[in-house]
């Protein structure tokens, strides 16, 4: 082989861009009601509350007239967008083009917002009232805190969220839980988790759990500390009680800036917004991480 064969040598580049490990989709926006047609600044969704029903005090009674009532809760929106630029020059340098690469990543991006928007307003307090001006809070009847109900996760602790759950005649069906890695690897540890019988799927085996004491569990590193940072905010709630809406689909454009020198810009926006629409079907527990 000739002394110059190093002069051909190559450095090989492999085409094709790679996503690096993140959240692609929203988690929890399945989880929870969806309205897609939302209007306006506010919208307002009205509802009503459990009525009664009398006994008949004799014949030919008077009609009764008992109020049925009414509530509603108010959903406001905000503006969520990202963007980036690709001078013409890169395109030119690069082995492939990364525009389409880049709005991919920010709509893994807004998932993870929907997802943090959603827990935000799951223990926020809600806006009610005919003009949306009073504010609910999420009683603390609906919070374990570490103060009474220490440690992380455990059987006693999520016994007591499905016993307030019934308490509070919440439907059975679409309860869900949400709690981080950490959290789910204490859970994997209950015994009564790790024993077949108990659970839909058996833990061990699968590394998950699917349903366990009328819930559906799953994983969300977007859950936020308590307010003391002490503790991480795992998430209980029925599929009704939390409503998610957006104002229209996501915007996207990918076109040139006649005044950054024909640079491409790409830009990724959406509105969107939640509330919670009742509070006896949230429940916050909070779970020690130390």
């Amino acid at each position: 082989m000739g002394a110059e064969i190093e002069t051909f040598r190559v450095e090989q580049f492999k085409t094709g861009i790679q996503h690096l490990a993140q959240q692609e989709i929203s988690i929890i926006e399945p989880l929870v009601e969806v309205d897609n047609d939302l209007h306006g600044k506010i919208t307002f969704h009205n509802q009503v509350a459990a009525t009664s029903v009398r006994k008949k005090p004799g014949r030919n009674a008077d009609t009764p007239i008992i109020p049925v009532p009414h509530r509603r809760r108010a959903i406001v929106t905000d503006t969520y967008d990202t963007g980036d630029t690709v001078d013409r020059k890169d395109l030119l340098t690069v082995l492939d083009d990364p525009r389409n690469s880049y709005v991919e990543s920010f709509g893994m991006a807004m998932g993870r917002k929907i997802d943090n928007v959603i827990i935000l307003a799951s223990d926020a307090s809600s806006r009610t009232g005919e003009k949306g001006d009073v504010l609910v809070a999420l009683p603390a009847s609906q919070i374990l805190d570490l103060a009474s109900f220490a440690g992380s996760i455990t059987l006693a602790k999520t016994l007591t969220v499905k016993r307030i759950f019934d308490t509070n005649q919440e439907e059975k069906m679409d309860r869900n839980a949400l709690m981080t890695a950490l959290q789910y690897e204490d859970m994997l540890n209950i015994s009564e988790v790790k024993d077949g019988d108990f659970n839909v799927v058996k833990a061990l085996v699968q590394g998950e759990v699917d349903t366990w004491l009328g819930m559906k569990w799953g994983s969300s590193e977007e859950l936020v500390e308590n307010a003391a940072g002490t503790a991480r905010k795992c998430l209980f709630f029925q599929k009704k009680s939390i409503k998610f809406g957006r104002e229209m689909s996501p915007f996207s454009r990918i076109t040139e800036r006649e005044d950054k020198s024909y640079s491409w810009q790409l830009y990724y926006a959406e509105d969107f917004g939640a509330t919670r629409m009742d509070e006896t079907g949230v429940i916050i527990m909070d779970c020690d991480e130390s």
